[in-house]
């Protein structure tokens, strides 16, 4: 038998959503941003080009995302807020960088980031609390 007292904390169903839906849009990204960068280089793309180092940094960037949710699907809470910190610095980096590149859509990522940090949050310590 189990006993509750060592259980650790456990997903609900929002939880599951959330990292499944993040986790599945990640990876997509993540993949796209690889075959970009082939692309890229194929084409005569060179590391002092801006267009590479921008693809090469987002394909890191997006590396550590995936990371940071794989982190959260162990709950780690620090894996969720690792994957918030990430899409606010991408979200910096973007309007620093091409301002003229944003659009409302880049905030669904910092609002999805935000309320897997919310939930997990929750539903972590509330059940971290009650051991």
């Amino acid at each position: 038998m189990i006993d509750t007292k060592q259980a650790g904390p456990r997903h609900n169903w929002q939880t599951i959503t959330l990292l499944t839906l993040l986790t599945l849009a990640n990876g997509f990204v993540f993949v796209a941003l690889i075959f970009a960068w082939v692309d890229d280089v194929d084409h005569g793309g060179d590391w002092g080009d801006k267009e590479l180092n921008y693809i090469v940094f987002a394909t890191v960037l997006q590396a550590a995302a995936v990371g940071a949710l794989l982190a959260a699907w162990f709950k780690r809470l620090w894996g969720a807020q690792t994957y918030l910190a990430i899409q606010v610095l991408a979200l910096f980096i973007l309007l620093v960088t091409t301002p003229e590149a944003f659009s409302l859509q880049n905030l669904l990522s910092i609002a999805l980031g935000g309320l897997l940090v919310s939930v997990c949050g929750k539903a972590w310590r509330d059940s971290a609390a009650s051991l």
